[in-house]
């Protein structure tokens, strides 16, 4: 087995990506054991933090896994080493879907990049499967690879149906926080409790100038009940991370963008993984699970298979097995 080097660039401990690399690199340890290395990539300075030296670690000995497309353009730096990019989103579709000279700037900007530094990779990672088929790389130069599910799932037996709408994340990123901005822009007037969990200040401030009525949650209150999980992202850009954090929580979802392609295949998921286009659908949603007599145990199988599809150690798996062509 070669060694491997994982480079990643940290965006806060509560960002997507870097929650998705801190759980990844624990599951790959595991497996490599001392032929792992983590390394930061620090963006300001282009250069690797801490004692990371890339000449030590460019032989034909490692492989090289570059996390997101921030990372990418230091892949120039390997000359000997084997170079695997894991991309997490392609950002120009988000940006092209606002139809304005901004997000076209964007767009046209984020897709030469992407496609600029993809061909210096061996091979490419999607977290997405939906953006693997937008990709166009030929299907012996990628994969795709489901990210897991918070470490501690597939334990809960759910007994009882909640009317309470939850939000999770940060939403620092301008998209985000525009469709947060857009979801709330009509008032809500319905009858669940909105809570909050684990949000920025961006969602705070958002919710406070609409006068919307969220109380916040330390922890996720009655984890045994089941509950709706809103997702206000109006866009696709790679995997939703919180999609799982929501379902790990015990939420169905209820997305202002389309996500059903990434959980094809789960059982119930038409039933848990639905599409609004308003926050005033929720109560129609929680009505509906309501009044299925065999909700519960329709929920259960839902929750126990995503936990044993989206799994770390299977794609820490499936990931070395890859690499070992390498």
């Amino acid at each position: 087995m070669k060694n491997l080097a994982y480079i990643y660039q940290h965006n806060g401990i509560d960002n997507g990506h870097s929650i998705f690399d801190k759980r990844l690199t624990g599951a790959l340890v595991k497996v490599y054991g001392d032929k792992f290395y983590a390394i930061e990539y620090n963006r300001q300075t282009n250069s690797l933090i801490g004692d990371a030296n890339k000449q030590a670690i460019d032989n034909d000995s490692t492989i090289i896994v570059l996390s997101h497309c921030n990372t990418f353009k230091i892949a120039g730096w390997f000359k000997k080493s084997k170079v695997i990019f894991i991309n997490h989103d392609l950002p120009y579709y988000a940006y092209f879907l606002q139809k304005n000279l901004p997000g076209l700037a964007k767009a046209l900007y984020a897709w030469f990049y992407i496609h600029y530094y993809w061909r210096l990779a061996s091979f490419i990672f999607f977290i997405s499967v939906s953006e693997k088929g937008k990709s166009g790389i030929a299907a012996n130069k990628c994969a795709h690879i489901r990210v897991g599910v918070k470490p501690g799932g597939n334990i809960l037996n759910f007994k009882t149906i909640q009317p309470v709408a939850v939000f999770t994340g940060n939403y620092r990123w301008s998209l985000k926080s525009k469709a947060l901005q857009k979801a709330f822009t009509k008032p809500y007037t319905g009858t669940l409790q909105l809570a909050a969990i684990n949000v920025d200040d961006i969602f705070r401030k958002t919710v406070t100038a609409t006068n919307a009525n969220v109380v916040y949650w330390d922890e996720m209150q009655n984890p045994a009940g089941i509950k709706l999980g809103v997702i206000t992202d109006d866009f696709l850009s790679g995997f939703k991370l919180k999609a799982l954090e929501l379902i790990h929580s015990g939420c169905c979802l209820v997305s202002f963008s389309d996500i059903t392609a990434e959980f094809e295949g789960i059982i119930h998921a038409p039933l848990f993984i639905r599409t609004i286009k308003s926050l005033n659908e929720l109560d129609a949603v929680y009505n509906e699970l309501l009044a299925d007599a065999n909700i519960l145990n329709k929920f259960n199988l839902f929750y126990n298979d995503v936990c044993d599809k989206f799994n770390w150690d299977k794609t820490t798996i499936a990931i070395s097995n890859m690499l070992a062509n390498f």
